[in-house]
Parts: structure tokens; C-alpha cells; sequence
């Protein structure tokens, strides 16, 4: 089982106007769509769909918005109660092609309530093959939440492994506590590293760190998986949809296949998923027929 952990979940909502916004104009939105969202969220979904065991771990009201659509779409999950409301994400697709995105504030948070959900995390790892940390952490939280969870894990569950995908200070924090963390996976999007990190210095770190299986993701259609010390490398030529976040969707593929035995697959299979291309209106996350691996190129 692959459980992932979303410290912040929101509802993500997508609709097409029907013409250019102006003041006091009113607008009919179409193909209106909402979905649970989050980091861990979004990987388990792909994870459910693909077929995979998983159990997403998620801070949310017990009666919400958000865990209805969870239920509606079957995922598993384990939600630390707390009174919310789920932040939403409203991205609005205009005819001349823009995007205008609109956000609540962020889901307030405390201390307690994170530590709840730290424990949810650890309690489960036990029957877990991979525990999966992923997306931003809130304002609330230390940088180095995330480390808290894999400390306590590599205490309590040593045998269980750790995958990691976030950015900005709870990146850096992870990236400062590695030696002693050992996450089995690493996903860098490299256009997300701090300005003041070079990316061949981080990935040097994690090599020098024993981090088994690094995936960095040079440009969405350009991976490079190093596993054990061997680099490979792959390109698509194809530009998937922007349902998911990408990065997440490439973590998903990766973990559906074992990078331990299977690393070159398990890259073909990363850069499928982040490039997949929807087969109707109606799909709004990638599934394994959706996938164009004789797309996929690998370097030699």
C-alpha cells in the first residue's frame, strides 16, 4: 500500500467562461469541474485509478465539501477531523486562451492538528510498502515538518520507504536533514529549486546522502531518474493537459512502477504520466490507457 500524506488539501475548480470578464457582465461558466485536490491527494487518485492500494492522509471536516467529492471518487482516505473550510482553487479558462485563477485564503491550521496528523502518518506506515510526502506545507507549520515525519517514521518503521515532492523552504529543510532522513525518493522540479541552489549541488548532495532514487524533472517533458548512482535520462514528445500538477502525476508514475528493479521503466513510466494527454473532456487525470509510452525516448 502507498500511503500519502496532504498537509494542505484544497478543492480544485475549473470552468470555461464564455467571453471576456467586464465589470457588471455576467458570464455562463461550462464544463464546471471540482475535484478534491492537494499534493498527496492528487497522487493518490492516479494511484486509485491505476489500480494501486493507497490511503491518502488529509486534515479535513469530517462533513465537508471535500470529503464528499473524496467519497464520490472512491478514493481511500483517513482525514484528521478539523473545522476548515477547505481552501478552493477556481481557474477560469477564457476564449482568448487565459487563465485567471482565483484562491480562498489558506485553511487555518495548529500545531495540534499537525501533530495529529504526523502520528495518522506514522500509524499507518506500518502496513505501508511507501509513505509519500508531497505538496506545500502551511504557515503554520516548521519548514522541517515534513523531516519531523520522516524521523519518526525511520524510528518506529525503518522498513517502510519514504518518497518526497515539495519545494521552497520545507524543500530546503528536507535538503539540510537528508544524511540523517535518507528519503528513498527525491522529486526535484528543477524550475522550483531556490535561486540560490544550483541543481547539480543539490542532486550531488542527495547522491553523497545515499538517496537511492532521485527524479529530476529538468523541464516537464525532460526527466533524468538516478538510481543507485546510474543516471538515466528520457524525453516525450508530447505535452499532456494541465488537470493535475504535472510533478505530482510524474511521482505517481514512478511509484507504479518499482525503481528498484525496474528504474528505466519506472522513468518511462514518470514522464507518460506527467505528459499524458486526456482522452475525453471528462478525464480530468491520467489513467494507464491514457499513457503514450512509445512517445517516450530514453538517452543513451
Amino acid at each position: 500500500m502507498i500511503v500519502t500524506i496532504t498537509p494542505t488539501p484544497s478543492l480544485d475548480r475549473t470552468a470555461h467562461s464564455d467571453g471576456i470578464t467586464h465589470s457588471d457582465d455576467y458570464h455562463q461558466l461550462t464544463d464546471v469541474y471540482i475535484a478534491p485536490a492537494g499534493g498527496g491527494m492528487n497522487i493518490s487518485r492516479v494511484l486509485y485509478l491505476a489500480g494501486q492500494e493507497t490511503l491518502a492522509i488529509v486534515p479535513a471536516p469530517d462533513v465537508s465539501q471535500y470529503m464528499r467529492m473524496v467519497g464520490m471518487f472512491g478514493i481511500p482516505c483517513d482525514n484528521i477531523d478539523v473545522p476548515g473550510p477547505i481552501p478552493v482553487h477556481f481557474k477560469v479558462h477564457t476564449p482568448s486562451g487565459q487563465l485567471l485563477e482565483f484562491r480562498d485564503p489558506p485553511m487555518p491550521l495548529d500545531v495540534a492538528q499537525l501533530t495529529m496528523l504526523r502520528d495518522h502518518a506514522v500509524t499507518h506506515a506500518e502496513n505501508a510498502s511507501w509513505v509519500v510526502l508531497a505538496g506545500q506545507l502551511p504557515s503554520v507549520a516548521n519548514s522541517a515538518w515534513f523531516v519531523d515525519v520522516m524521523r519518526a517514521i525511520r524510528l518506529y518503521h525503518p522498513g517502510t520507504k519514504i518518497a518526497v515532492a515539495t519545494a521552497g523552504q520545507a524543500l530546503s529543510a528536507v535538503l539540510r536533514q537528508v544524511f540523517t532522513t535518507k528519503p528513498d525518493v527525491i522529486a526535484l522540479d528543477a524550475e522550483h529549486i531556490s535561486i540560490n541552489q544550483d541543481v547539480r549541488e543539490v542532486v550531488a548532495t542527495l547522491i553523497d546522502a545515499e538517496v537511492q532514487h532521485i527524479l529530476l524533472c529538468k523541464r516537464r517533458n525532460h526527466f533524468e531518474l538516478i538510481s543507485g548512482g546510474t543516471s538515466f535520462e528520457a524525453t516525450i514528445d508530447s505535452k499532456g493537459t494541465d488537470r493535475l500538477p504535472w510533478i505530482d502525476t510524474a511521482l505517481a508514475g514512478l511509484l507504479l512502477v518499482d525503481p528498484d528493479h525496474d528504474p528505466a521503466g519506472a522513468l518511462r513510466h514518470s514522464l507518460a504520466y506527467a505528459n499524458s494527454p486526456l482522452a475525453t473532456q471528462a478525464d480530468h487525470a491520467p489513467t494507464p490507457d491514457s499513457l503514450m509510452l512509445n512517445l517516450v525516448r530514453m538517452k543513451a
